[in-house]
């Protein structure tokens, strides 16, 4: 709590890890920007802020709203200064307090500031199966990444950078493990959907994607990887586009043309053996004999076609 000149009027813990955090430092009259330097190295100290967990949440309680915009814009300036300097790419989250009565409420029975338990409300009313007194256990960096994942719109906040998700396998290593347990490739798989989520006291990877017109869905521990469920379902709108369709085509027939006359047989066995060079051509008799070798019986008539190109009796 500070003055209106921005002195430390208290500091107050109100748990085992702010008893920590505080130690034996004295703030009362200490400009704000020197308590919260003394703060932020307390907990980069005390391992409370590192890579795997760099969320920090930084909540304002004025009743100017303009003031309490500018004081939340300073102090995420001055904390991201800080941890940029112990080289820890941190994430902040800053948010102006509502007055409540029910987080009030909400805060002093599960031993958390008010800002905090107005983060963990929200998440509670904008998703539906979260309990309050589960998620008030979690750390800020977990509820970060919870907002992350569902992408959720906190009301009279700001965000900068990301929640460090390195304390879990991470979605790559979660999507890997699903796509070897089906015996696929991560690019033969379609319309992926994977998020971090919380569920009976644990956090999982929830997953689904389809993959040859299956539909599949994921349950993965988000700390050892194990799969916790595994469901499948044939999806009926599937279309396999992947292979075309081949029918096979009738073998051809072949029919005159408009124009021609129907094949005669005596023709064909002249064309066999009459040359196409109209200067050798075959004499009637020949032809006459040509068929009756093959056919047999008697040659009523001879009739010459003459064509350049294929001459013929």
């Amino acid at each position: 709590m500070v003055n209106r000149k921005e002195k430390v009027i208290r500091v107050k813990a109100l748990n085992e890890d702010g008893e920590k955090v505080i130690g034996n430092m004295n703030f009362k009259n200490t400009d704000l920007d020197i308590a919260v330097n003394a703060l932020i190295g307390s907990m980069l100290t005390n391992g409370y802020i590192d890579d795997m967990q760099n969320s920090i949440l930084i909540s304002v309680e004025n009743s100017n709203k303009d003031k309490s915009t500018s004081l939340q814009a300073r102090l995420e300036g001055e904390v991201s200064r800080l941890l940029d300097a112990s080289n820890v790419d941190g994430a902040i989250l800053s948010q102006s307090i509502v007055e409540d009565k029910d987080i009030e409420d909400l805060a002093k029975e599960n031993m958390i500031t008010k800002g905090k338990a107005q983060l963990v409300l929200q998440l509670v009313e904008k998703h539906e199966g979260y309990d309050f007194e589960e998620l008030a256990k979690l750390s800020v960096n977990d509820l970060n990444l919870l907002v992350e994942s569902k992408k959720l719109d906190i009301e009279n906040s700001s965000k900068v950078g990301k929640a460090s998700d390195r304390a879990y396998i991470g979605t790559d290593k979660a999507i890997s493990i699903a796509v070897n347990h089906v015996g696929a490739k991560g690019s033969d798989i379609k319309d992926l959907e994977i998020e971090l989520e919380y569920d009976d006291g644990r956090f999982i990877y929830e997953m689904e994607f389809y993959l040859d017109g299956i539909e599949y869905e994921f349950d993965i521990h988000a700390i050892s990887g194990e799969i916790l469920s595994f469901e499948k379902d044939r999806d009926d709108n599937y279309k396999d586009t992947s292979k075309a369709t081949e029918k096979a085509s009738p073998t051809p027939t072949t029919r005159p043309k408009a124009s021609q006359k129907p094949v005669d047989p005596t023709k064909e066995a002249v064309e066999a053996t009459a040359s196409p060079k109209t200067d050798n051509l075959m004499s009637a008799a020949a032809a006459r004999k040509a068929v009756m070798d093959r056919f047999g019986g008697i040659v009523q008539k001879i009739e010459y076609n003459y064509d350049s190109k294929n001459p013929l009796y």
